[in-house]
């Protein structure tokens, strides 16, 4: 059996990427939002 190395995102419990993978594909817009020290960025995907 040959040994698979997990993502780090999904090995961390960040990323569900079946959520994602539905909130990418699907007709929604959707915000992210970027935290930094000094500055915040927003963006609307479509």
């Amino acid at each position: 059996m040959a040994y698979t190395k997990t993502l780090r995102r999904l090995r961390d419990k960040k990323t569900n990427y079946n959520r994602r993978k539905n909130m990418l594909m699907g007709h929604r817009d959707f915000v992210t939002v970027q935290i930094s020290n000094e500055n915040t960025h927003v963006q609307i995907h479509k």
